[in-house]
């Protein structure tokens, strides 16, 4: 079945333009057959085109010449034969109902060519079991007749057979088609059939069948239904005897065509052959003159004479010589038929095939497995029969979705919209009462079905035959009720309507008869179940465990992952599902995700196009999907779909050309009509929420109508444009523009698309005008137009369709030009998706998501506050992934660039004057090298978002992530020049000091040389070793300026900075300031670490601000008392001094000079973290001194952790550290001369400690950017994520002073988690990230190192040995070229040496290589002994760097204090969060007696009538004055205050995390001890969420997805 209905594109093609092969044929039969196209059999090979018109006489002579002695073509018939025994038997049954859509002659009886030898006859009764036909007939004998529907073996009939003997020249088919239908018809294959002359090779023995009912006693041909056999091939020579002998017990006459020589040469043979039949019509196909007439005269009496009871009809297609028209012997055979029947009664086939049982003919119905399955639905018939009767099989054995899923619905819909937590709490009883209900009353049968489906799910074939037994048999039971109600109802009608044209209305018998009618369509309702029934009644159980968390085992039901992987293997398959229930419109979402999540495994996680379709009621939509796609969505007149159905169809779109947005499947989406009768006391608002969730869900929206009412078009087209301005409102950056197919149904006039034109164009008007009113009244200004909306040519995607059905009752068939039609707009559909720019296809797990959010939103009474689009979240958080890791990967590539190439150009510049040229090409390379990787990093972030699956939602970023690039850019361009502008000024130090101490470095080699030569060969202890060195060291300094360089001569006191910092801050209140430095002794140096120092800082109850305090309209005075608010200050300070003492940490950290831009900036983030934890709704204030005693304490601590760590800085660079590196040179050169050592081992040795200290210099520097990446791997990148693990830290921590430290502070608690998760992963002895990282460093480098030295000593093997100069000279090149270069004034001490030339280069590189590898060892293991408490880092700090990158904005809300969700870099973007708590987590009560606390959130309140106090925003309205305005303000106004704010409406709070409502519940006595508010109106249903379900609620609000177990 998924190879049939497989989507190709390219199939609309035309016959002509494409040549069809004999391979071609099957494949194109099918496909066209799946498609309703009535000449599907007749496809032949394409025959070779010919230039010209006609053949002259000569071509036509080559042409005979040509023709072969031997025919390959192959019947049609004998193909379709074939194909028909290829099918799967799901795929014969489907095969013969299209073949009767069709009107094209079915089989019954063939030879099974799979056992090829014995060529089997089976009679075909399998396949007909799922065809139904309609007929009026009779009741009981009487002359009244009823129309009914029956399946074709429960159908009373006649049944005819036509067969022949020998070849004559009438064709039984032909006369067959004209007894169906007078004009005549393809029914039976006939030789004026394409192909109808070519032999039959397999057909020949075969049995066809077709049916005509009866439909109208003035039109019927026949009284009673009849049944048409047509036997292919020779009654003598293709049927076996044992044929006959069933054919005699089944049929009630036959037809057979003979010619008079047959009766004269072979009279025997036919006696034989007519003898073991009962009534036989002979149908002489030649003239008869006298003497044929005796013959047959005498031939007629020796049969009856033998046969008493035979009864033999003869007739003659001449009449004398001359032979009958077809109408004349239509005439003939019918009366001559009629008389034949009119003692035989009507019979089902299921009793003629039981009379006939005698004959040695299978049935396909007598395989093993089809019995099996047999069986089992037959048993769970008998089931379901003792739980109750047929008509009310909906309520007794499917009662979870017939009773209680119905009582859902309402509470389901008054939960979405209601806004008190009590009632919706009550509301969550109800439900969970329904549920618990809905577990209890599952029944024996649906247990049985279920038992069947996981006992059979690894015998596919098996489950086939039981499905469709049980819908067989389902529908013969439905059959001997419903005919009855759907008459009653009728009849109802009638009445009603003769009741309303009465000239005397009686209003008591009208709503009398309208009762009536409501219990009929009940009954209807009631008596119309199915085996989708079961499915559904599935997916409500499973939705209720799923919900109330049951155990499948206790409850004695397979697991959940059993049922829903047999049903989704029946979706993958392309079986219908039930995506929305319509009796109830209720969504079974966790059930439906889980199915459909696993159809997503079973088909690859491919991307899938969602087609939908929307009309009114009855205009044929499920039919037109079924003929477009070959989908088996119910399509009956009266009954029509109800909810919302889908259909995995797979497509073949590898080979279509300029394809833009792939995908492997269509979704195809058919919903119940609009304006449904059924439902017309709900239709408007029903209509709008199948038609919001229809276009919300399909990339694709087909728009049905019948007719050209261009009225109909333009109420669906409202409905359409109403449910897409509804998408549009909740997020205005959203590209709504959906693409819409219009299909005119049931369209006659040929030249509808030319006179509609007009029509359509003022319809496109008006609905422009209707469009722009309706999105100006949502508020919505920049749609314009209903193209802005919908994407809608009237000349290219409108189309017209002709009337379904082609010719009368009964034999009307499927028009062709439908058929063909509606091929041909599938495949325009599909190339149109295939090339859509910028858009994308979802998964199924996508799709469900968004079927489920737009059920929530249209719930509501305003779908635009509750619609809440998970999708967005996941594209988001994709989305932000993968641009950081580009963003890091352009950052980490020009710092590593920077590090690199600004150490190696400065280093090989000795000129001060040269020091500016450099640094200015440096810079200019390193901005070509920006600009050149800033080129990559776009196109890579556009090739995200070009071939994203979220295209169509993450476009709305995508401008947003091309300004972070260019801000990013901008950055790095700041830092290239600060980096090299600084590398300039040490290089210049450098150089000066060298400089300055060159000429008394030659004195103290002198002296040093002098020294050494007067005690060589002595030996000295180490202790006068190295006092005869430091004196002679002592008189180089005292002559050599070791003055500080002019940056260490302007280091100020860090003092008089703190000092000076604090005069500008508190500059208004200088004596109050003059006063608490006083008693600080001017920042003394405090003596206790900050952390827990709150009773150090000298902060009294004075300082609070009393005047505020003593106002009883405030919050300070009616909630806290003295102890409170010592507690609350005592808690918030030391929270303060937490933040403060990590940041002081930080910049203690980076191995710099902390300047006094560094204080200011500390000050500055203490003022904001005193801020954030201080100030807001609920908090008492404090006078100035408070924040002065707080201020100058935190100075007192600072001051000297600076001041130490400068000194040590200075210690270790600038003069410093040149001095001692050319110390320890000087002391290598003196210990070397004074124990005689040879020449090469002091040089290996100096180069070795030039090597030494370039490599600490290189790791140091190159650390932070390779940590940051290892960082950037390990933690999570995007701040939802960090959110989420730092949330659920606080669930299993159950710390009620953290949760709170977040609450108020969440910039400061997330930096103080991440770097403790940083630092633990830093530490962590599994990752050792320090000790590999800077290891990684050191090997690189020495590995280069040694490679160069090796690359010498090659260079200089079996030559004369070169100078010092000349191989460091050697060496530096080498380096250089493996991209390291080392200052050439470090190796001066080496040059100056000796000036001869090195003895032996292999012992210089021999001992240079041990000392070497002494050396890359002893500093691997001085970087592996440092930890993240100990390490300086080189330029910036790590953690650091990846705080502010991952947290990004820093801003919180207002009103609930929940984070602004935006990267650090939204410049003309407004801040926004993805959640927002309920208020009272930060303190926010009600402004009332009882001060409740307040549970609703500031994104529900701003959608509502709801006030606040000024406090509740920390008196911004007041001008920064700390008290009230005097008004109460309404939170949907809060723009007016906080302009660069977006707050998301939302209707639906008690939708939002359970995280928080888990929290307040659990904390609520804490919350009242520290808020002071009441919390005995929390909603009992909080305090049952589990901590999983919490953690749960944050994966879904975060990151739209579940937590990874």
């Amino acid at each position: 079945m998924r190879d049939i209905i497989a989507v190709d594109p390219n199939e609309s093609i035309e016959e002509g333009n494409v040549r069809i092969s004999l391979t071609d044929i099957p494949w194109l039969m099918l496909k066209r057959l799946m498609c309703a196209h009535s000449e599907s059999r007749d496809i032949t090979v394409s025959e070779e085109e010919h230039t010209e018109n006609s053949l002259n006489l000569e071509d036509s002579i080559s042409l005979f010449l040509e023709i072969p002695e031997v025919n390959h073509d192959i019947s049609p018939l004998d193909i379709l034969n074939v194909v028909f025994q290829c099918c799967d038997p799901v795929m014969k049954q489907i095969f013969v109902q299209k073949l009767y859509l069709c009107k094209l002659a079915v089989p019954f009886l063939y030879k099974n060519w799979g056992t090829y030898k014995k060529q089997t006859p089976v009679l075909s009764v399998w396949p007909l079991r799922s065809l139904a036909i309609e007929s009026k007939q009779r009741i009981a004998n009487k002359d009244i007749r009823h129309g009914k529907e029956s399946d074709v073996l429960d159908l009373p009939t006649n049944v005819l057979a036509f067969g022949r003997l020998g070849r004559p020249r009438y064709s039984k088919s032909k006369l067959i088609n004209s007894l169906l239908l007078s004009q005549g018809c393809k029914t039976f294959f006939n030789m004026d059939c394409p192909s109808g002359m070519t032999p039959r090779q397999l057909s020949n023995g075969q049995v066809e069948i077709f049916w005509l009912p009866t439909i109208d006693e003035k039109k019927d041909r026949f009284q009673d239904v009849m049944t048409f056999l047509n036997l292919r091939g020779d009654l003598d020579k293709d049927f076996s005897k044992e044929f006959l002998v069933f054919i005699s017990h089944f049929i009630d006459s036959i037809v057979i065509i003979i010619d008079i020589d047959t009766i004269l040469k072979h009279s025997k043979m036919v006696k034989d052959v007519i003898l073991p039949l009962n009534s036989v019509i002979l149908i002489i196909a030649d003239p008869l003159n006298h003497d044929a007439v005796k013959l047959i005269q005498s031939f007629q009496s020796d049969v009856t004479s033998l046969k008493s009871e035979f009864n033999l009809r003869i007739l003659s297609t001449h009449k004398g010589n001359f032979e009958q028209n077809v109408m004349d012997m239509l005439s003939s055979v019918t009366k001559t038929i009629s008389n034949t029947l009119k003692t035989n009664d009507t019979m089902s086939f299921e009793k003629r095939l039981l009379r006939a049982k005698l004959a040695k003919i299978k049935t396909d119905e007598e395989d093993e497995i089809c019995q099996e399955g047999k069986l089992q639905a037959t048993k769970l018939i008998k089931q379901m029969k003792a739980e109750g009767e047929p008509n009310g099989w909906k309520q007794h054995l499917t009662p979870v979705h017939g009773i209680f899923s119905k009582q859902l619905g309402k509470p389901l819909k008054e939960r979405e919209r209601e806004r008190d937590f009590k009632e919706v709490d009550n509301i969550d009883v109800k439900i969970g009462k329904v549920r618990r209900q809905q577990i209890a009353s599952i029944t024996k049968s649906v247990r049985f079905f279920l038992d069947i489906l996981i006992k059979n799910n690894s015998f596919p074939l098996l489950l086939k035959y039981f499905l469709s037994w049980l819908h067989f048999l389902i529908e013969r039971e439905k059959r001997r009720v419903l005919p009855q109600l759907m008459h009653a109802n009728r009849c109802a009608w009638e009445k009603l309507k003769t009741l309303k044209s009465a000239e005397k209305l009686a209003k008591e018998e009208i709503k009398k008869q309208e009762h009536v009618i409501t219990d009929l369509e009940r009954k209807i309702d009631e008596a119309s179940f199915a085996v989708q029934h079961f499915f559904r009644e599935i997916s409500h159980i499973n939705e209720a465990i799923l919900e109330l968390k049951e155990d499948t085992k206790i409850l004695g039901l397979p697991s959940l992952q059993q049922t829903s992987s047999i049903i989704a293997r029946l979706v993958a398959d392309g079986h219908p599902f039930e995506l929305i229930d319509g009796e109830s419109f209720y969504m079974p979402y966790l059930w439906t995700k889980k199915v459909l999540e696993m159809v997503d495994i079973f088909i690859g996680s491919s991307k899938v196009m969602t087609l939908g379709v929307l009309g009114l009621q009855s205009s044929g939509k499920s039919t037109l999907l079924n003929t477009m796609f070959g989908s088996q969505f119910s399509s009956r007149t009266g009954r029509c779909t109800r909810g919302i159905h889908v259909q995995l169809i797979p497509t073949k779109t590898e080979d279509i050309a300029a394809t833009f947005s792939v995908f492997n499947y269509v979704l195809i989406v058919d919903t119940e009509g609009l304006r449904s009768p059924e439902l017309s006391h709900v239709q408007h608002e029903h209509d709008n929420e199948l038609a919001t969730v229809i276009t919300g869900v399909g990339d694709i929206t087909i728009l049905n109508v019948m007719g050209e009412n261009a009225i109909e078009i333009r109420d669906i087209l409202q409905v359409i444009v109403h449910a897409f301005l509804r998408l549009k409102m909740t997020n205005e950056k959203l590209d709504i523009r959906k693409s819409c197919a219009l299909v005119h149904q049931n369209v006659t006039d040929t030249s509808a698309s030319e006179n509609m034109i007009s029509g359509l164009s003022i319809l496109l008007q008006t609905l422009d005008e209707m469009t722009k009113e309706s999105a100006k009244s949502e508020g919505i200004n920049d749609i314009k137009t209903f193209n802005q909306v919908i994407e809608f040519d009237i000349n290219s995607q409108v189309w017209y369709l002709k009337n379904l059905w082609q010719g009368n009752p009964p034999m009307a068939r499927v028009n062709n030009e439908y058929s063909e039609c509606v091929v041909d707009i599938k495949c325009k559909i599909l190339k149109k998706a295939l090339t859509m720019k910028n858009k994308s296809y979802k998964s199924l797990n996508d799709i469900v998501e968004q079927a489920h959010n737009l059920w929530k939103g249209v719930l509501n009474e305003d779908f635009v506050f509750s619609f809440r689009n998970s999708l967005e979240i996941k594209a988001y958080m994709q989305m932000e992934d993968v641009v950081k890791d580009e963003l890091w990967r352009l950052e980490s590539l020009i710092q590593d660039k920077l590090t690199q190439i600004s150490q190696s150009r400065f280093a090989i510049c000795d000129q001060k004057g040269n020091l500016r040229k450099v640094a200015y090409k440096l810079i200019s390379d390193l901005e070509r090298h920006l600009s050149a990787e800033r080129t990559k990093t776009t196109e890579k972030i556009q090739a995200y978002f070009d071939g994203n699956k979220y295209k169509d939602i993450i476009i709305q970023w995508e401008n947003n992530q091309k300004v972070r690039v260019n801000v990013l850019c901008d950055k790095l361009k700041q830092n290239i020049k600060h980096h090299v502008e600084k590398c300039q000024v040490k290089r210049s130090i450098q150089i000066l000091t060298v400089t300055s101490q060159e000429k008394h470095e030659e004195e103290l080699r002198k002296r040093s040389m002098e020294v050494a030569n007067a005690h060589k060969g002595q030996k000295l202890s180490r202790k006068l070793i190295d006092k005869l060195f430091d004196d002679i060291w002592k008189d180089f300094l005292n002559k050599v300026d070791t003055s500080s360089t002019s940056s260490e001569k302007s280091t100020i006191k860090m003092q008089h900075i703190f000092k000076t910092c604090l005069d500008n801050i508190f500059c208004q209140n200088h004596a109050l300031l003059k006063t608490v430095l006083q008693a600080t002794d001017f920042l003394s140096p405090l003596a206790k670490p900050l952390a827990n120092s709150f009773f150090e800082t000298g902060i009294s109850e004075s300082d609070v601000n009393k005047k505020l305090l003593q106002k009883g309209k405030h919050f300070v005075c009616q909630i806290f008392g003295l102890s409170d608010i010592r507690k609350y200050v005592r808690d918030s300070v030391n929270q303060i001094f937490e933040s403060v003492d990590r940041k002081i940490t930080e910049l203690c950290q980076v191995d710099d000079e902390v300047s006094e831009t560094s204080v200011n900036i500390l000050m500055h983030d203490l003022n904001s973290i005193v801020d954030s934890i201080l100030k807001g709704d609920g908090k008492p204030t404090f006078k100035p001194i408070f924040y002065m005693k707080l201020y100058v304490h935190v100075s007192r601590y600072a001051h000297p952790i600076f001041e130490h760590h400068n000194e040590t800085y200075f210690k270790t660079h600038g003069t410093a550290i040149i001095l001692e590196e050319y110390r320890v040179q000087q002391k290598i050169s003196f210990e070397s001369h004074l124990q005689s050592r040879e020449i090469e081992e002091i040089v290996a040795k100096l180069i070795s400690n030039v090597i030494d200290n370039f490599a600490n210099e290189w790791t140091s520097q190159s650390m932070p950017n390779k940590v940051t990446d290892k960082l950037q791997s390990f933690l999570p990148k995007v701040k939802n994520r960090v959110i989420i693990e730092l949330c659920t830290d606080l669930l299993e921590t159950s710390n009620f002073e953290n949760f709170i430290r977040y609450i108020v502070d969440p910039y400061g608690y997330a930096c103080t988690w991440i770097t403790k998760e940083a630092n633990k992963y830093l530490d962590d002895s599994k990752y050792q990230v320090i000790a590999n990282t800077s290891t990684s460093l050191i090997e690189a480098l020495f590995n280069n190192v040694t490679r160069c030295v090796k690359e010498i000593h090659k260079k200089y093997d079996k030559k004369p040995p070169p100078s010092i100069d000349k191989w460091i000279e050697s060496f530096q090149i080498a380096m250089e070229l493996a991209d390291v270069s080392i200052p050439s004034e470090r190796f001066r001490n080496v040059r100056h040496e000796t000036s001869s030339s090195i003895q032996n280069v292999e012992h210089l590189t021999n001992k240079l290589l041990g000392y070497l590898s002494s050396s890359e060892k002893k500093l691997v293991s001085e970087f592996n002994s440092q930890k993240s408490n100990t390490i300086k880092w080189v330029g910036f700090n790590p953690v650091t760097l990846i705080i502010e990158k991952i947290w990004g904005c820093k801003e919180q809300c207002a009103f609930c204090g929940e984070p602004c969700a935006k990267d650090q870099y939204h410049k003309g973007s407004k801040h926004y969060s993805i959640q927002h708590r309920p208020s009272c987590c930060k303190g926010t009560f009600l402004d009332n007696s009882s001060k409740p606390a307040c549970l609703e959130s500031c994104n529900f309140d701003v959608q509502s009538d709801q006030t606040h106090t000024c406090r509740v925003f920390n008196y911004v309205c007041n001008n920064g004055k700390l008290e009230d305005c005097g008004k109460k303000h309404h939170y949907r106004d809060y723009k007016t205050y906080f302009p660069n704010w977006d707050i998301a409406p939302s209707s639906n709070m008690h939708d939002s995390s359970e995280f928080w409502m888990w929290f307040v519940a659990t904390y609520k006595d804490q919350l009242k001890e520290r808020h002071g508010y009441q919390v005995d109106h929390i909603p009992s249903s909080w305090s049952t969420i589990t901590i999983s379900a919490a953690k749960e609620s944050l994966h879904k609000v975060y990151s739209a997805c579940k937590p990874t177990l």
